[in-house]
């Protein structure tokens, strides 16, 4: 009788002791797979001074991306660069809906600043599934910033959504300078 099909990347499958083979596999998702006794022991290395939506031109529009900003303060020497997990956490009626739960990775450069593009904004889904909502039901936006050996975890100034619209400009002619259009 043939042996069953098993993946042919976990070459040690057939030669591993039977409780490794059957022991729990978690995904890694960075900074909250360390066990909290082994997360205490890890030195404070930085500080995460602020983190921000940056507002794109246009307006922050539904399923279009944005750039999430931030800074970190050093607080030892070290060598390497820092990883920062980002979490857009969307809030209605006090219910969290994190859009990215294993988190945006953000490495922060030389003087400590980082910025990432998050795809898209999305809705909390309680906000969409609501039906008794009333015509001027907001929510409210929040970027999370965490790290490893962050001294503590950071969050931004919570935005209301939806926004009101940006007033368009057209520009008629007669009503600017030729030369300053060409």
């Amino acid at each position: 009788m043939a042996k069953p099909w098993h993946d042919i990347n976990i070459p040690s499958f057939y030669h591993a002791p039977k409780d490794v083979l059957s022991a729990p596999t978690k995904i890694n998702t960075g900074v909250d797979d360390y066990p909290e006794d082994e997360k205490k022991s890890l030195p404070v290395e930085y500080r995460i001074k602020w983190v921000k939506p940056v507002e794109p031109c246009d307006g922050f529009r539904i399923n279009k991306p944005f750039i999430i900003e931030g800074e970190i303060e050093p607080l030892v020497e070290t060598i390497t660069s820092p990883r920062i997990k980002i979490h857009p956490v969307g809030i209605y009626k006090g219910n969290e809906d994190e859009y990215f739960p294993n988190g945006i990775d953000a490495f922060p450069d030389k003087n400590g600043r980082f910025q990432v593009t998050c795809d898209h904004l999305f809705v909390p889904i309680n906000y969409d599934e609501d039906s008794e909502k009333t015509p001027d039901a907001t929510w409210d936006l929040v970027i999370r910033a965490i790290g490893k050996t962050a001294e503590k975890k950071s969050r931004s100034e919570p935005l209301t959504f939806p926004q009101p619209e940006k007033p368009f400009i057209e520009l008629k002619k007669g009503h600017y300078d030729d030369n300053g259009a060409n």
